[in-house]
């Protein structure tokens, strides 16, 4: 029995000697293993496109209660409820994201091909309408600094959703052609061009001749509800009234641009309701005061018809009239 209990220790025992010799026998590939993955890691971090964050911040004040007290008998009855839940809601909805949709034309989605694996980090370093030179000679594909700016774009239902191909030329003159190919219109810089159901402005284009971009027209809806998903927005602390938000995009500039268009748009709305809801008020009142005026004019009429019948006296004219003759 005894011989048994140590035969069984003895293997649960783990052998350092032997664990290390083992390791000394693969060493070679381990460090190959490892180098392979730091490799990865490291040509991961420097080709990989950098996200960018922007964040705003925006205050929500705490509306009065139309009663004295309300707001006590309220947070005794628990029926309380935290005024930037419902403004979080508004920020994002429909009618406050549609209006950044629309100002940015963010449902025109343009794109510089770009050499594959290593083109995002060989463009990277120029400034918008600071172009790199072509490299390897591949006029196709962007080296940065290229600006695409749509101005107006137009597309049949059919297209709606679909990756079409913009080919610059030379002199600001550019083409249009669809996902199978097929070119659907030619057009220069500023001007308002058609052809087969397209209708297409470009404000500004500064490319090398030859480059191609990816032009993709979502529908409002759909490009409201990706950017409903990647807004966040939160409160900071409890009951605090202040709303952060955030936002990731590769465009620092892009990024931005939404939240503010964003919280003025939010703000915007937010002084039109309440202008609202004041004229509504302003207006009832105006409608309400001939009558009130009238029935104030019946009950005078009451009230001296009532004295007269009953020859009583305004105590507070007769003592003022009391007052009158002994200054007299």
């Amino acid at each position: 029995m005894t011989t048994k209990i140590d035969q069984a220790h003895d293997d649960d025992t783990i052998d350092l000697n032997a664990l290390f010799g083992t390791l000394l026998d693969h060493k070679w590939l381990i460090v190959a293993i490892t180098g392979v993955f730091f490799a990865a890691g490291l040509l991961y971090t420097l080709l990989a496109t950098p996200i960018y964050q922007a964040t705003a911040v925006v205050q929500v004040e705490q509306k009065t209660p139309s009663l004295p007290g309300l707001t006590d008998l309220t947070q005794s009855l628990g029926t309380t409820a935290s005024q930037a839940v419902t403004e979080i809601a508004l920020i994002t909805s429909r009618l406050v994201i549609g209006q950044a949709v629309n100002d940015l034309r963010l449902d025109i989605q343009t794109q510089p091909w770009r050499l594959p694996v290593v083109g995002d980090y060989l463009s990277r370093g120029h400034d918008p309408g600071d172009l790199g030179a072509p490299r390897f000679g591949l006029n196709r594909y962007g080296w940065g600094g290229e600006v695409l700016d749509i101005f107006k774009l137009d597309l049949p239902e059919t297209l709606l959703g679909k990756k079409l191909e913009l080919r610059t030329g030379e002199r600001g003159q550019y083409s249009l052609y669809d996902d199978k190919g097929n070119r659907l219109l030619e057009g220069a810089v500023g001007a308002l061009v058609h052809g087969r159901g397209v209708t297409m402005q470009v404000k500004r284009l500064t490319a090398n001749p030859g480059t191609r971009f990816d032009v993709v027209e979502q529908t409002p809806l759909t490009t409201i509800g990706h950017l409903q998903t990647d807004v966040v927005a939160l409160e900071q602390g409890t009951d605090s009234g202040i709303i952060g938000l955030t936002y990731n995009n590769a465009d620092p500039v892009l990024a931005q641009q939404v939240l503010a268009h964003i919280t003025t748009a939010y703000v915007r709305q937010n002084v039109e309701r309440n202008s609202a809801e004041a004229a509504s008020q302003l207006q009832f009142v105006r409608d309400q005061l001939p009558k009130v005026r009238q029935d104030l004019d019946k009950a005078q009429d009451a009230m001296n018809k009532f004295q007269t019948q009953t020859h009583s006296v305004d105590l507070s004219m007769q003592t003022k009239g009391l007052l009158d003759q002994i200054v007299a």
